[in-house]
């Protein structure tokens, strides 16, 4: 882009942070953020803010993500948070998860994802009574974990399927060949 003399924009910088974070450049995304402002004079918006934070916490400096929310022009949001809580969550950083879903609590308190997020952390360490009291304290203010669903295209016709759903015209039809091919799944593997 340089080379051609394109000049980038702030979105060409969100899609660059991105990049960096999602194959774990940081050296290079450091970079790309101090170059939007240094040499481009874009002034980083929310969404920049939120790839670096992304970005240092996929990769483990979870204490620098969490230097730069301290130390950033804006109130931190929901994404923000959960890019935090997410990287907790990836490297088992409970103190870290338990203060981004304290945050979390106040800007999106029926996201039943961030109460999982930190369930899981306490899950993977063995901290079961802590698992218990995040579901205690989403059932005490009424988060409910939204039910899993996937889309089937038979024909040139979709159909919707919510787990704990039976309203399909066919459900039971279908439940029947999901038995029969679970058993025959089990049969193969010898369970």
């Amino acid at each position: 882009m340089e080379g051609a003399e394109v000049m980038p924009n702030g979105i060409t910088f969100i899609a660059i942070l991105s990049a960096c974070s999602h194959i774990g450049f940081v050296k290079a995304g450091r970079c790309f953020f101090d170059k939007m402002r240094t040499k481009y004079s874009i002034t980083p918006k929310i969404e920049h803010y939120g790839c670096m934070v992304d970005l240092l916490g996929r990769a483990g400096y979870l204490c620098e993500a969490f230097q730069l929310i301290s130390e950033m022009p804006f109130i931190a949001n929901g994404a923000i948070w959960g890019a935090l809580l997410s990287a907790a969550r990836i490297h088992v950083d409970v103190k870290l998860g338990e203060l981004a879903l304290q945050h979390l609590t106040e800007v999106e308190p029926h996201n039943s994802g961030n109460y999982i997020l930190l369930s899981n952390i306490y899950a993977s360490l063995g901290r079961w009574d802590d698992v218990r009291n995040i579901r205690k304290l989403m059932r005490d203010k009424g988060v409910k974990k939204a039910p899993g669903g996937s889309y089937v295209e038979v024909g040139n016709s979709v159909h919707e399927f919510v787990a704990g759903d039976n309203s399909h015209l066919h459900a039971e039809r279908i439940y029947e060949i999901a038995s029969e091919i679970d058993l025959q799944l089990r049969m193969a593997v010898g369970k």
